[in-house]
């Protein structure tokens, strides 16, 4: 009888360990799966970081060039005033005709 429950007492002590290494192998698997889930949100996060920052630097080129053009407009302005301004009453009295005009970097035709 003593075997017996020896016998028992290493059956039971043998399915508690193999036990205990099944849940030390889903906790295994867990903490993987978190680790897996945790460098894809960075990754994630890295990714829209860099888009971010490319969308930044591409608002800042066209707001600079934006800026570009209203110099280079208010420059025109100014200079065609200055033109006008110095020319006499004859020289008004003008009529141009041109097949394609360039205004604001874009062609226009007549």
């Amino acid at each position: 009888m003593i075997r017996g429950r020896e016998h028992a007492a290493n059956v039971l002590s043998g399915t508690a360990i193999q036990s205990q290494r099944k849940d030390n192998l889903c906790n295994m698997n867990t903490q993987a799966r978190s680790a897996v889930n945790t460098a894809a949100l960075r990754i994630s996060k890295d990714r829209q970081i860099e888009e971010l920052r490319a969308e930044l630097a591409a608002m800042r080129r066209r707001q600079c060039q934006e800026e570009e053009v209203q110099v280079a407009e208010s420059d025109f302005k100014e200079t065609l005033k200055e033109v006008v301004s110095k020319l006499s009453a004859y020289d008004k009295i003008v009529r141009i005709s041109f097949d394609e005009v360039s205004a604001n970097k874009e062609l226009i035709h007549s």
